[in-house]
């Protein structure tokens, strides 16, 4: 991961290729820092594995973004195929241009949610969850749930649980909130399982604190959405396990047959919008 980050280029032009050992007049001399080197040799496992998937040429492109390994684009070839370096100069821009991208939409999205969490409407739900004078009524519920794409919520002030839509009964509520802060765990915090121990009912939940402006000393009302299971199925190019020969060293399977991994039990996944938008909710101070 650390020499995708540095180089952010990788080229094989033959996988097939010989590895030639670098010699130097003393020892001092071979140990170079080939991080940045486009002859730089290759893992065997990972030449192997080109050969198992019938490669020869390979060209890998790092996407990143804030310095960090984000994601890659990788490029193969049947046969021996070199790639000049006016080109691979182009892949790298390109690169570059991608990632730009990817973070002018994560901060977008990241303005559209702190805009919404401080929304007139939203406000207004808030300051309703967070009364201590009467629970939240059916249209601060119902704008509260649609802030994100679930089906039930719940809040839990003083002890006591407000639902709406499909939410687990009261002592689950009550339960899942006490759990996660006798652990010390901070809000938001979510599970894509588990929610309803009994099996009936929703299986994911997310979770967030509101901070109330009453001269808040105690814990304020948290907020639930609730996830229904949703079985999925994700198409794999050969099972995804590691494999080890007799000697156990790992090697690199050699089936690429679709593979199907189905899932069950689970909720579909808290994207990152949607824990963004719960944690800015719980940073709006309401009174």
């Amino acid at each position: 991961r650390r020499l995708y980050t540095r180089n952010v280029v990788r080229l094989i032009p033959q996988a097939s290729y010989e590895p030639v050992p670098i010699i130097g007049r003393t020892e001092a001399d071979v140990e170079l820092d080939l991080s940045l080197s486009w002859l730089r040799s290759v893992s065997p496992v990972h030449l192997q594995y080109l050969h198992n998937m019938g490669v020869d040429g390979s060209i890998c492109l790092s996407l990143l973004i804030g310095g960090q390994l984000w994601g890659m684009i990788a490029a193969h070839h049947s046969t021996p195929l070199s790639i000049p370096f006016a080109f691979r100069q182009n892949l790298e821009l390109m690169g570059q241009t991608i990632a730009l991208r990817i973070e002018a939409l994560a901060a977008a999205e990241l303005l559209e949610t702190r805009t919404l969490a401080t929304s007139a409407t939203v406000q207004d739900a808030l300051r309703a969850a967070a009364s201590p004078d009467a629970p939240p009524g059916p249209n601060a519920l119902r704008t509260l749930a649609a802030l994100i794409d679930c089906q039930g919520f719940a809040v839990l002030r003083n002890g006591d649980v407000t639902r709406h839509g499909a939410a687990p009964p009261d002592d689950v509520v009550r339960a899942i909130a006490d759990q996660r802060r006798d652990a010390g765990e901070p809000f938001p915090f979510s599970s894509e399982r588990n929610a309803s121990p009994d099996g009936d009912g929703p299986v994911g939940f997310l979770a967030s604190e509101v901070f109330s402006g009453h001269g808040q000393t105690q814990a304020g009302p948290v907020l639930f959405w609730f996830r229904e299971e949703h079985a999925s199925e994700i198409r794999w190019a050969g099972e995804p396990l590691k494999v080890f020969d007799q000697l156990d060293r790992l090697s690199p399977r050699t089936s690429f047959d679709t593979w199907v991994e189905t899932t069950s039990g689970a909720c579909r996944p808290w994207t990152d919008r949607d824990l963004t938008l719960a944690s800015e909710l719980g940073k709006v101070a309401v009174a």
